[in-house]
Protein backbone atom coordinates (compact mmCIF):
# COMPACT_ATOMS: atom_id res chain seq x y z
CA UNK A 1 0.00 0.00 0.00
CA UNK A 2 1.50 3.50 -1.01
CA UNK A 3 1.45 5.57 2.23
CA UNK A 4 0.38 9.00 2.32
CA UNK A 5 1.75 11.89 3.44
CA UNK A 6 -0.23 13.44 6.21
CA UNK A 7 -1.96 16.83 5.26
CA UNK A 8 0.08 19.06 7.18
CA UNK A 9 3.12 17.23 4.94
CA UNK A 10 0.58 18.29 1.81
CA UNK A 11 0.29 21.80 3.52
CA UNK A 12 3.70 22.50 3.27
CA UNK A 13 4.39 21.19 -0.28
CA UNK A 14 1.78 23.64 -1.31
CA UNK A 15 3.45 26.53 -0.18
CA UNK A 16 6.87 25.14 -1.18
CA UNK A 17 5.16 25.18 -4.61
CA UNK A 18 4.09 28.07 -4.14
CA UNK A 19 7.17 29.47 -3.32
CA UNK A 20 8.65 27.83 -6.23
CA UNK A 21 6.59 29.55 -8.90
CA UNK A 22 6.65 32.55 -7.54
CA UNK A 23 10.85 32.53 -7.36
CA UNK A 24 10.81 31.83 -11.09
CA UNK A 25 11.72 34.77 -13.36
CA UNK A 26 8.92 35.05 -16.09
CA UNK A 27 9.72 36.89 -19.06
CA UNK A 28 7.81 39.98 -19.78
CA UNK A 29 6.22 40.21 -23.92
CA UNK A 30 9.51 42.32 -24.12
CA UNK A 31 11.57 39.67 -22.92
CA UNK A 32 12.95 41.70 -20.00
CA UNK A 33 13.46 39.56 -16.31
CA UNK A 34 11.39 40.55 -13.76
CA UNK A 35 13.46 41.32 -10.80
CA UNK A 36 16.72 42.04 -12.42
CA UNK A 37 17.81 45.81 -10.83
CA UNK A 38 18.78 48.59 -13.29
CA UNK A 39 21.95 48.24 -12.41
CA UNK A 40 22.57 44.81 -13.70
CA UNK A 41 20.22 45.58 -16.89
CA UNK A 42 23.84 46.42 -18.77
CA UNK A 43 26.55 45.06 -20.77
CA UNK A 44 27.81 42.66 -18.10
CA UNK A 45 30.49 39.85 -19.62
CA UNK A 46 32.24 39.43 -23.37
CA UNK A 47 34.50 37.10 -24.91
CA UNK A 48 36.38 38.38 -27.87
CA UNK A 49 39.00 36.90 -29.94
CA UNK A 50 41.18 37.31 -33.29
CA UNK A 51 42.92 35.14 -35.35
CA UNK A 52 45.04 35.58 -38.83
CA UNK A 53 46.47 32.67 -40.81
CA UNK A 54 48.38 34.43 -44.01
CA UNK A 55 45.63 36.52 -45.69
CA UNK A 56 42.84 35.65 -43.53
CA UNK A 57 41.78 37.55 -40.54
CA UNK A 58 38.53 37.23 -38.89
CA UNK A 59 37.54 38.74 -35.34
CA UNK A 60 34.45 37.95 -33.45
CA UNK A 61 32.73 39.00 -29.90
CA UNK A 62 30.00 37.62 -27.81
CA UNK A 63 27.59 40.31 -26.17
CA UNK A 64 26.94 38.83 -22.90
CA UNK A 65 24.19 41.12 -20.57
CA UNK A 66 20.97 41.36 -19.27
CA UNK A 67 19.19 43.90 -21.01
CA UNK A 68 16.02 42.72 -23.26
CA UNK A 69 16.96 42.00 -26.71
CA UNK A 70 14.84 45.20 -28.24
CA UNK A 71 17.55 46.86 -27.14
CA UNK A 72 20.10 46.03 -29.42
CA UNK A 73 21.30 48.09 -32.37
CA UNK A 74 23.65 48.32 -35.44
CA UNK A 75 24.54 51.14 -37.08
CA UNK A 76 25.91 52.26 -40.15
CA UNK A 77 27.94 55.83 -40.97
CA UNK A 78 29.59 56.03 -44.30
CA UNK A 79 32.62 58.16 -44.55
CA UNK A 80 31.62 61.89 -44.30
CA UNK A 81 32.98 65.55 -43.29
CA UNK A 82 32.38 66.44 -39.45
CA UNK A 83 33.56 69.15 -37.60
CA UNK A 84 36.82 69.68 -35.95
CA UNK A 85 35.27 70.35 -32.85
CA UNK A 86 33.75 66.77 -32.43
CA UNK A 87 36.96 65.44 -32.14
CA UNK A 88 39.41 68.28 -30.35
CA UNK A 89 37.67 71.20 -28.73
CA UNK A 90 38.26 74.86 -29.86
CA UNK A 91 38.78 74.11 -33.26
CA UNK A 92 37.30 75.17 -36.20
CA UNK A 93 36.82 73.87 -39.90
CA UNK A 94 35.97 70.03 -40.94
CA UNK A 95 37.87 67.00 -41.03
CA UNK A 96 37.16 63.53 -42.64
CA UNK A 97 36.16 60.23 -40.75
CA UNK A 98 36.46 56.65 -41.99
CA UNK A 99 32.82 55.42 -42.47
CA UNK A 100 32.05 52.59 -39.78
CA UNK A 101 29.79 49.89 -38.46
CA UNK A 102 28.85 49.62 -34.94
CA UNK A 103 26.53 47.18 -32.34
CA UNK A 104 25.52 48.09 -28.97
CA UNK A 105 22.35 48.48 -27.20
CA UNK A 106 20.18 51.75 -26.26
CA UNK A 107 19.54 52.08 -22.55
CA UNK A 108 17.92 55.48 -21.45
CA UNK A 109 17.62 56.64 -24.94
CA UNK A 110 21.15 56.63 -25.34
CA UNK A 111 23.00 54.35 -28.03
CA UNK A 112 25.84 52.63 -26.37
CA UNK A 113 28.56 51.36 -28.21
CA UNK A 114 30.39 47.99 -27.40
CA UNK A 115 32.31 47.38 -31.03
CA UNK A 116 32.55 47.75 -34.60
CA UNK A 117 34.20 48.25 -37.62
CA UNK A 118 35.99 50.57 -39.96
CA UNK A 119 35.88 50.78 -43.45
CA UNK A 120 39.99 50.23 -43.09
CA UNK A 121 39.18 46.81 -41.64
CA UNK A 122 40.22 48.37 -38.24
CA UNK A 123 38.05 46.50 -35.48
CA UNK A 124 37.27 46.16 -31.66
CA UNK A 125 34.86 45.53 -28.97
CA UNK A 126 35.67 45.88 -25.19
CA UNK A 127 35.23 43.82 -22.01
CA UNK A 128 34.29 44.47 -18.75
CA UNK A 129 37.16 44.45 -16.01
CA UNK A 130 37.37 45.65 -12.62
CA UNK A 131 37.96 49.57 -12.22
CA UNK A 132 41.29 51.30 -12.22
CA UNK A 133 42.78 54.37 -12.46
CA UNK A 134 45.01 55.89 -15.45
CA UNK A 135 47.19 58.95 -16.00
CA UNK A 136 47.29 59.75 -19.66
CA UNK A 137 50.41 61.76 -20.81
CA UNK A 138 51.11 65.00 -19.71
CA UNK A 139 51.35 66.67 -22.66
CA UNK A 140 48.46 64.38 -24.07
CA UNK A 141 46.01 66.14 -26.56
CA UNK A 142 42.76 67.14 -25.64
CA UNK A 143 40.02 64.44 -27.24
CA UNK A 144 36.17 64.63 -27.01
CA UNK A 145 35.47 61.24 -25.89
CA UNK A 146 31.80 61.85 -23.74
CA UNK A 147 31.16 57.98 -23.85
CA UNK A 148 35.11 56.87 -23.54
CA UNK A 149 37.35 56.83 -26.67
CA UNK A 150 37.40 53.15 -28.43
CA UNK A 151 34.26 53.59 -30.93
CA UNK A 152 36.14 57.64 -31.37
CA UNK A 153 38.85 55.87 -32.90
CA UNK A 154 37.70 54.59 -35.53
CA UNK A 155 36.92 57.93 -37.02
CA UNK A 156 41.08 58.25 -37.32
CA UNK A 157 42.78 55.09 -36.73
CA UNK A 158 42.98 52.85 -39.54
CA UNK A 159 45.60 49.98 -37.92
CA UNK A 160 46.74 48.47 -35.11
CA UNK A 161 49.76 50.85 -34.99
CA UNK A 162 47.76 54.05 -35.34
CA UNK A 163 45.62 53.18 -31.87
CA UNK A 164 48.73 52.79 -30.02
CA UNK A 165 50.22 55.87 -30.96
CA UNK A 166 47.10 57.97 -29.97
CA UNK A 167 46.46 56.47 -26.53
CA UNK A 168 50.19 57.26 -25.84
CA UNK A 169 49.65 61.13 -27.11
CA UNK A 170 46.69 62.15 -26.19
CA UNK A 171 44.70 62.65 -23.07
CA UNK A 172 43.04 59.41 -21.13
CA UNK A 173 39.80 59.33 -19.38
CA UNK A 174 41.08 58.77 -15.22
CA UNK A 175 39.01 56.04 -14.58
CA UNK A 176 39.00 52.34 -16.97
CA UNK A 177 36.42 49.88 -15.70
CA UNK A 178 37.14 48.20 -19.35
CA UNK A 179 39.95 46.73 -21.27
CA UNK A 180 39.49 47.52 -25.32
CA UNK A 181 40.37 44.64 -28.10
CA UNK A 182 41.40 46.04 -31.41
CA UNK A 183 42.37 43.91 -34.43
CA UNK A 184 43.26 45.27 -38.30
CA UNK A 185 43.56 44.13 -41.47
CA UNK A 186 46.87 43.21 -41.75
CA UNK A 187 46.37 40.67 -38.65
CA UNK A 188 47.77 42.80 -35.70
CA UNK A 189 45.70 43.12 -32.77
CA UNK A 190 45.95 44.28 -29.11
CA UNK A 191 44.34 44.69 -26.07
CA UNK A 192 44.37 48.47 -24.16
CA UNK A 193 44.02 47.66 -20.50
CA UNK A 194 44.91 49.73 -17.12
CA UNK A 195 47.07 48.31 -15.19
CA UNK A 196 49.39 50.44 -11.88
CA UNK A 197 48.13 53.57 -13.23
CA UNK A 198 48.90 53.22 -16.54
CA UNK A 199 47.61 51.71 -19.86
CA UNK A 200 49.24 48.48 -21.33
CA UNK A 201 49.23 47.33 -24.57
CA UNK A 202 49.14 43.31 -24.64
CA UNK A 203 50.05 41.92 -28.27
CA UNK A 204 49.72 38.09 -29.56
CA UNK A 205 53.33 37.32 -28.74
CA UNK A 206 54.26 34.35 -31.17
CA UNK A 207 50.27 33.29 -31.00
CA UNK A 208 48.15 33.58 -34.34
CA UNK A 209 45.37 34.60 -31.76
CA UNK A 210 44.21 37.04 -28.89
CA UNK A 211 41.63 36.59 -26.67
CA UNK A 212 40.04 38.58 -23.86
CA UNK A 213 37.19 37.83 -21.24
CA UNK A 214 37.02 39.20 -18.34
CA UNK A 215 40.25 39.15 -16.32
CA UNK A 216 42.59 41.84 -16.87
CA UNK A 217 44.70 41.22 -19.74
CA UNK A 218 47.65 43.39 -17.82
CA UNK A 219 47.26 41.53 -14.77
CA UNK A 220 45.70 38.32 -14.24
CA UNK A 221 44.49 38.96 -10.43
CA UNK A 222 41.88 41.62 -11.40
CA UNK A 223 39.12 40.05 -12.45
CA UNK A 224 35.36 39.35 -12.87
CA UNK A 225 33.38 36.21 -12.45
CA UNK A 226 36.36 33.77 -12.32
CA UNK A 227 40.21 33.31 -13.13
CA UNK A 228 40.96 30.75 -15.21
CA UNK A 229 38.25 31.76 -17.12
CA UNK A 230 36.13 29.14 -18.71
CA UNK A 231 35.49 30.98 -21.56
CA UNK A 232 38.88 31.79 -21.92
CA UNK A 233 40.40 28.39 -22.11
CA UNK A 234 37.76 27.09 -24.41
CA UNK A 235 38.53 29.78 -27.16
CA UNK A 236 42.15 29.23 -26.58
CA UNK A 237 41.66 25.30 -26.61
CA UNK A 238 39.77 26.03 -30.04
CA UNK A 239 41.54 28.79 -31.70
CA UNK A 240 44.88 26.72 -31.00
CA UNK A 241 43.42 23.95 -33.39
CA UNK A 242 43.32 26.33 -36.20
CA UNK A 243 46.95 25.48 -38.03
CA UNK A 244 45.94 26.37 -42.01
CA UNK A 245 44.31 29.25 -44.04
CA UNK A 246 41.96 26.57 -45.00
CA UNK A 247 40.22 25.79 -41.83
CA UNK A 248 40.27 29.44 -40.86
CA UNK A 249 36.48 30.26 -41.99
CA UNK A 250 33.23 32.28 -41.01
CA UNK A 251 32.27 28.89 -39.66
CA UNK A 252 34.82 27.72 -37.13
CA UNK A 253 35.03 31.35 -35.69
CA UNK A 254 30.98 30.45 -35.60
CA UNK A 255 31.77 27.46 -33.45
CA UNK A 256 34.35 29.44 -30.95
CA UNK A 257 31.47 31.84 -30.25
CA UNK A 258 28.57 29.25 -29.42
CA UNK A 259 31.07 27.20 -27.28
CA UNK A 260 31.91 30.60 -25.04
CA UNK A 261 28.27 31.98 -25.25
CA UNK A 262 25.73 31.83 -22.01
CA UNK A 263 22.60 30.40 -22.66
CA UNK A 264 19.46 32.56 -21.30
CA UNK A 265 17.78 29.98 -18.73
CA UNK A 266 15.20 29.95 -16.28
CA UNK A 267 17.47 31.12 -13.54
CA UNK A 268 19.86 33.09 -15.22
CA UNK A 269 20.03 36.65 -15.04
CA UNK A 270 22.50 37.06 -18.13
CA UNK A 271 23.08 35.14 -21.16
CA UNK A 272 24.40 36.07 -25.06
CA UNK A 273 22.24 38.76 -26.39
CA UNK A 274 24.09 39.18 -30.24
CA UNK A 275 27.26 37.52 -31.48
CA UNK A 276 29.31 39.41 -34.44
CA UNK A 277 32.34 38.10 -36.65
CA UNK A 278 34.01 40.73 -38.85
CA UNK A 279 35.93 40.62 -41.54
CA UNK A 280 38.57 43.42 -41.88
CA UNK A 281 40.08 42.28 -45.12
CA UNK A 282 36.73 42.20 -46.82
CA UNK A 283 34.91 44.30 -44.61
CA UNK A 284 32.08 42.30 -44.21
CA UNK A 285 30.20 41.99 -40.81
CA UNK A 286 28.26 38.54 -39.95
CA UNK A 287 25.41 38.99 -36.97
CA UNK A 288 24.26 36.63 -34.63
CA UNK A 289 21.14 37.13 -32.28
CA UNK A 290 19.56 35.49 -29.07
CA UNK A 291 22.06 32.66 -29.07
CA UNK A 292 21.07 31.49 -32.79
CA UNK A 293 24.37 30.38 -33.98
CA UNK A 294 22.20 28.68 -36.93
CA UNK A 295 21.07 32.18 -38.55
CA UNK A 296 23.31 34.45 -39.57
CA UNK A 297 23.03 37.90 -41.19
CA UNK A 298 26.12 39.08 -43.32
CA UNK A 299 26.14 43.06 -44.12
CA UNK A 300 28.73 44.47 -46.28
CA UNK A 301 29.83 48.15 -45.62
CA UNK A 302 29.73 49.20 -48.86
CA UNK A 303 26.21 48.08 -49.75
CA UNK A 304 25.39 49.45 -46.20
CA UNK A 305 26.94 53.14 -46.87
CA UNK A 306 24.62 53.65 -50.13
CA UNK A 307 21.38 53.07 -48.22
CA UNK A 308 22.80 56.00 -45.72
CA UNK A 309 21.29 59.68 -46.96
CA UNK A 310 24.40 61.98 -45.85
CA UNK A 311 21.99 64.70 -45.91
CA UNK A 312 20.22 63.55 -42.87
CA UNK A 313 22.03 63.63 -39.57
CA UNK A 314 20.42 62.92 -35.90
CA UNK A 315 21.67 62.88 -32.45
CA UNK A 316 20.88 59.34 -31.88
CA UNK A 317 24.73 58.04 -31.47
CA UNK A 318 25.47 61.52 -29.57
CA UNK A 319 27.20 63.48 -32.54
CA UNK A 320 25.44 64.72 -35.06
CA UNK A 321 26.28 62.22 -37.84
CA UNK A 322 24.71 60.48 -40.85
CA UNK A 323 24.15 57.37 -40.47
CA UNK A 324 21.14 54.54 -40.61
CA UNK A 325 20.22 52.68 -37.32
CA UNK A 326 18.50 49.63 -36.93
CA UNK A 327 17.15 47.27 -34.40
CA UNK A 328 18.70 43.57 -34.27
CA UNK A 329 15.51 41.75 -34.01
CA UNK A 330 14.31 43.31 -37.02
CA UNK A 331 16.38 41.16 -39.11
CA UNK A 332 15.50 37.85 -37.29
CA UNK A 333 12.25 35.66 -36.99
CA UNK A 334 10.35 36.17 -33.94
CA UNK A 335 10.90 32.81 -32.22
CA UNK A 336 8.01 31.75 -29.61
CA UNK A 337 8.87 28.83 -28.47
CA UNK A 338 11.76 30.97 -26.35
CA UNK A 339 9.23 30.91 -23.09
CA UNK A 340 8.66 26.91 -23.53
CA UNK A 341 10.89 26.44 -20.79
CA UNK A 342 9.10 28.25 -18.09
CA UNK A 343 5.69 27.33 -18.97
CA UNK A 344 6.83 23.26 -19.10
CA UNK A 345 8.15 23.93 -15.15
CA UNK A 346 5.12 25.82 -14.03
CA UNK A 347 3.09 23.09 -15.61
CA UNK A 348 4.97 20.02 -14.50
CA UNK A 349 4.91 21.88 -10.76
CA UNK A 350 1.18 22.22 -11.00
CA UNK A 351 1.07 19.18 -12.37
CA UNK A 352 2.61 17.55 -9.30
CA UNK A 353 0.63 19.26 -6.72
CA UNK A 354 -2.39 17.79 -8.28
CA UNK A 355 -1.29 14.69 -8.23
CA UNK A 356 -0.78 15.15 -4.80
CA UNK A 357 -4.23 16.44 -3.63
CA UNK A 358 -5.94 13.77 -6.29
CA UNK A 359 -3.85 10.66 -4.21
CA UNK A 360 -4.69 12.33 -0.64
CA UNK A 361 -8.24 12.50 -0.81
CA UNK A 362 -8.55 9.38 -2.92
CA UNK A 363 -7.04 7.67 0.35
CA UNK A 364 -8.75 9.83 2.76
CA UNK A 365 -12.24 8.75 0.51
CA UNK A 366 -11.71 5.15 1.50
CA UNK A 367 -11.69 5.49 5.31
CA UNK A 368 -7.53 5.46 5.53
CA UNK A 369 -7.08 7.46 8.26
CA UNK A 370 -3.64 9.76 9.11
Amino acid sequence: MCRIPPLKSIKTTAIVLTFLLLMIPIETSNNEVINVSVAQNQSVGCTIFNISIGDTVFFGSNEDGTLPYEQMFISFVPPQKVPKNFISPDQGGHIDIYGQVFVGFIYNDIHYVEGGMNDKGLCFDVTHVPMESVEGPADGKVWNHPLGSSWNLLWVCSTVDDVIEWYQTHELLENWNAQNHFCDAKGDAVVVAPSNGKLHFVDMGEDDYLITTNFNRANVSSYLYDYPCWRYDTASEMLEKIKDEENLTVETCRDILDATEFERGIFKKFCTLYSTIYDPVNTEIYLYFRNDFETAVMFDLEEEYAKVDLASTDNSLQFLLAHKTYLMQDFFPVRNHENYGVLVIILGLLGFGIIVLILFFRNHDSGVHH
